[in-house]
């Protein structure tokens, strides 16, 4: 069995056999909490006013509804009214001037729409029925109508801000609810036999606190071993009221409606009122829950694992993907990736990856990358660094990185691992049925600039090239980035009756000469198409 560090005396064991107990159904329940503490003033207000709990998923029709002061103080209890308000806008009051004029100190309170013992005369821990009553409030709670009983707010919708208004109607005295208050949905009662697929059967036994008798024990799931921020909380607390306890052992079905996460670790938090009625005690440290994988091959996939032959399904456990790298191999593959990578990443291998003497590895700051990975010694270069979701791509033995999708803006490179378009490709591109033609639609790699100049030498159509006029009918038209050699150059005027000559082509330049049919210089527009080798 798996024993909990003990707490105030009470430690509860998990056995690995079922208990044979008889024991009476269990009352279910949801608890929402807010453990801020509430200051009660000599008179006044109490701070916060009002104290509020946000609830959400409560359920549709509960059998019961409870509120819980939580370790409560005051020096004449009597001086005290206390309004639950429900998100319908109708509120209840739960005490109303009594509880007596005695001091009390640390007491856990529970006022239950379905309890029947009266508060007392002289406030102790337990569980009563409301005081009713329609003391006068500061507002905004005086302008607050008020229900027919504690029960009539428990119906309707549930989900939404509750609000608890506390204040001092006497000078004088003054108090705390030092760890706040609950709110509790009850339901009915849990049947003995689990209700698939969700429930489960927690059985244990107290090394202190009830012998035989009953015992209140809410149940929790966290994604963390200690944290209880919202953040760590991975289900509604529920609440098992009167649980039978027969020499020390007692058993409880629990149900959080939903299925338990099998992406991240989880604990299961126990905290046991015992007796029943009493404060709940925490037990330390919280259970961690172990999720069946959903294959064989996937037993220990902290490192790389070989994996069977013939088409095989499997899951990482818990927490794999959050913390380390998923490394999926083909059979007779090499299993000795040593890659080390730091975080979220996938790897889709089939080959002997990173086998070399001195293997690369993963970028120093692999954030939820997924490689695909066909062939040997295959590395990243000097492309290591500064992953961010991205999707590569390798193949070849020995063979740098062949194409990448940018996790941020989705740009698609090939031959680059650093696109500046939707689709940058460092390279030729080969079209047609034989791969005949280039991306340029010719059978060499060629690029092309087109443009129009006006009669005094400046450009009216076309980009990628300035132009002049340095006399008479003398035009020099320059190439912003240079052909990688001298470009075919086709210049045409735009009057019948003129001529062109080209006195100077370069890889960066051309000069011409416009002339009429006199052979005399003139100045006119003309068009020009210039095509070569990148």
């Amino acid at each position: 069995m798996l024993m909990f560090a003990p707490l105030r005396s009470v430690v509860v064991s998990l056995c690995t056999v079922a208990l044979a107990l008889v024991a009476a159904p269990a009352a279910y329940a949801q608890v929402y909490s807010n453990n801020a503490a509430i200051t009660i003033p000599t008179v006044g207000t109490a701070a916060p006013y009002p104290s509020t709990i946000t609830v959400s998923g409560a359920p549709v029709a509960p059998a019961g509804l409870k509120v819980r002061l939580q370790n409560f103080s005051h020096s004449f209890p009597s001086d005290l009214a206390i309004l639950l308000v429900a998100p319908s806008g109708q509120g209840f009051q739960l005490l109303n001037g009594n509880g007596g004029n005695t001091a009390v100190s640390g007491l856990f309170i529970t006022i239950s729409s379905n309890a029947s013992t009266p508060i007392p005369a002289a406030l102790t821990s337990g569980i009563f029925a409301p005081a009713g009553g329609n003391s006068s409030f500061s507002p905004p709670a005086n302008a607050i109508p008020r229900a027919a009983s504690l029960a009539a707010l428990a119906t309707g919708n549930l989900n939404g801000q509750w609000r608890l208004f506390v204040i001092d109607d006497a000078e004088g005295d003054s108090g705390t609810i030092a760890g706040g208050w609950e709110l509790e949905f009850e339901s009915a009662p849990v049947p003995t036999t689990p209700a698939a697929p969700f429930a489960f059967t927690y059985q244990g036994r107290l090394d202190g606190g009830v012998t035989n008798g009953t015992i209140d024990a809410r149940f929790s799931v966290f994604s963390s071993a200690t944290g209880n921020s919202t953040a760590n909380s991975v289900t509604i607390p529920v609440t098992l009221t009167g649980l039978t306890v027969t020499d020390r052992l007692f058993s409880a079905t629990v149900d959080f409606g939903r299925p338990l996460p099998t992406d991240v670790k989880t604990w299961l938090q126990v905290e046991i009122a015992s007796p029943a009625g009493s404060a709940f005690v925490p037990l330390t440290p919280r259970q961690p829950i172990t999720v069946a994988p959903l294959a064989g091959g996937a037993s220990s996939l902290s490192s790389t694992t070989l994996l069977p032959a013939g088409n095989t399904v499997i899951s990482g456990p818990q927490g794999i993907l959050q913390t380390g790298s998923l490394t999926l191999r083909a059979p007779g593959a090499s299993s000795s990736d040593g890659s080390g990578s730091l975080g979220g990443l996938l790897r889709l291998v089939a080959g002997n990856a990173n086998t070399a003497s001195n293997p690369p590895t993963v970028g120093a700051s692999a954030n939820n990358d997924v490689h695909i990975v066909a062939g040997d010694n295959v590395y990243l270069g000097a492309n290591s660094a500064g992953w961010n979701g991205n999707i590569q791509f390798f193949a070849g033995d020995n063979q740098p990185e062949r194409m990448r999708i940018v996790g941020d803006n989705g740009f698609v490179g090939i031959g680059t691992t650093s696109p500046g378009q939707a689709l940058d490709v460092r390279g030729s591109i080969a079209l047609g049925t034989t791969g005949e033609l280039r991306a340029a639609s010719g059978e060499e790699n060629l690029r092309m600039l087109r443009g129009t100049l006006n009669a005094n030498g400046t450009i009216f159509v076309g980009s990628g090239f300035t132009a002049s006029r340095t006399g008479t009918g003398t035009y020099v038209v320059n190439f912003n980035t240079a052909f990688s050699s001298v470009p075919t150059i086709t210049f045409t005027p735009q009057a019948a009756s003129l001529y062109v000559f080209v006195t100077s082509t370069t890889a960066s330049s051309v000069t011409l000469n416009v002339r009429n049919t006199f052979n005399a210089a003139t100045d006119a527009p003309l068009n020009f198409i210039a095509i070569g080798p990148r």
